[in-house]
């Protein structure tokens, strides 16, 4: 007798000029992130996120953020916000620093393979690093810095804001990195960056760890922030270094509004669980029809809980798992 489980993904599409708002999973992150040697830079861990769904760890390579697969998005529509956000853990830094520590943002386009700031022309970024790798009241100190990289046509002119705080980091909370960008007119910008507690479970709001806000920030002489109002093809981005300290990432998130003329599909990837048997196999067939199947992957049974990520591609696929 054969057991057959079935599942449905689909794609929904966001037109242009649309805020755009997506919160996934990082079986769908991982999958996102323009990367052509991605399992030597994150890994996907199967049940260390939220609520036992996948984690995204780094691995010990610092600068190898590509784009996520998401924008372009425009930021010269007056008034308008990008927003990112990630969740994430920690693990006891083994080094200090803003080599490469948790780093959340945007970037402009220039390639594919264009990595976050510092060194980019454009990058609006938020960083997350340790200053000490010594134990201090349960945890370890960390800092936060935004980084606005700003490129006048010949000269690139890093401009970075923080603050004196070095809230205490724990191992196993989870905790919420979030970077807001408000553009108040050509030339000014609102930035706000917020650290939240959210506890071992990364479900409930404990508290507040850090939080810094700029209202009607001018850049300086020379480096007017026009240059970086008037882009209209602006990515999110993420990285992080485990040396640094991040051990998981989980529960990102991305707001802001599509560029003129684009369409964009939010390709959030289906996450399919079942059970093996040993000594049976299993086979994970796609459709787009409930009719027409075909094997897409085939899984020896040992008896262990299964995840599997697969992109939605078309308006409807189905998924099944068929076991001998």
């Amino acid at each position: 007798m054969k057991n057959i489980l079935v599942f449905v993904g689909l794609v929904l599409a966001f037109c242009a000029r649309s805020q755009q708002l997506e919160t996934y999973d990082s079986g769908s992150l991982y999958t996102d992130i323009l990367e052509t040697n991605n399992g030597t830079v994150f890994v996907l861990i199967r049940t260390t996120g939220i609520g036992g769904s996948g984690a995204m760890q780094p691995f010990e390579t610092p600068y190898t953020l590509n784009y996520l697969r998401r924008g372009p998005f425009d930021f010269t529509i007056p008034n308008c916000t990008m927003q990112i956000s990630t969740m994430f853990q920690i693990r006891a830094p083994i080094l200090t620093g803003l080599a490469s520590g948790l780093q959340i943002g945007f970037v402009r386009s220039h390639s594919a393979t264009s990595f976050i700031s510092p060194g980019q022309t454009g990058a609006m970024s938020l960083w997350l690093y340790p200053v000490s790798t010594a134990l201090t009241n349960g945890g370890y100190q960390f800092k936060e810095m935004m980084d606005l990289e700003i490129y006048n046509g010949s000269t690139l002119s890093g401009n970075r804001y923080g603050t004196i705080t070095q809230p205490v980091l724990k191992t196993g909370m989870w905790y919420k990195l979030t970077l807001t960008i408000t553009r108040d007119s050509n030339t000014t910008l609102d930035l706000l960056y917020i650290l939240d507690d959210y506890g071992t479970t990364g479900t409930n709001f404990v508290s507040q760890k850090d939080s810094l806000a700029f209202q009607n920030l001018s850049g300086p002489t020379g480096f007017p922030f026009s240059y970086l109002t008037s882009d209209s093809t602006w990515y999110p981005a993420i990285a992080a270094d485990m040396d640094y300290g991040i051990i998981a990432i989980d529960n990102t998130a991305i707001s802001a509004t599509l560029s003129s003329g684009t369409t964009i599909a939010a390709k959030i990837d289906l996450e399919v669980d079942f059970q093996t048997t040993a000594g049976h196999t299993s086979y994970i067939e796609a459709s787009p029809d409930m009719i027409q199947w075909v094997i897409i992957e085939t899984v020896s049974g040992t008896g262990a809980a299964m995840v599997r990520y697969y992109p939605t591609t078309s308006t409807k696929r189905f998924f099944r798992v068929v076991q001998d």
